[in-house]
């Protein structure tokens, strides 16, 4: 067998220290990323709620169908805007014509 049996053990060897490494990378990796989309998603879910409050705290209970609008929408930059508008937006008519497009 000579050296082969050796290159064999180390060959294997790190080959076992890689993928452990590997998936203690990958396990970390998405970690953050989780860390990261629950950061998003409580954002967005609190922009959601911001607006709902502001517009039923201006105008009364807003309808459903504004509710689910506002609730469908994902991008934070837009809930954002929605969330300022709803603040200073004449009545209910006209945050839904902001909301619609």
């Amino acid at each position: 067998m000579g050296d082969n049996w050796f290159l064999d053990e180390v060959r294997d060897e790190g080959m076992q220290v890689g993928l452990v490494k590997g998936r203690a990378e990958g396990r970390q990796e998405g970690r953050q990323e989780g860390r990261q989309e629950g950061r998003q998603e409580g954002s967005r879910l609190e922009a959601q709620q911001a607006i709902v409050r502001v517009l039923h705290r201006r105008f009364g209970e807003a309808p459903e169908a504004v509710k689910r609008s506002i609730e469908a929408e994902e991008d934070l930059e837009r809930l954002e805007k929605l969330l300022e508008e709803a603040a200073v937006c004449a009545d209910l008519v006209a945050f839904r014509a902001i909301l619609g497009g």
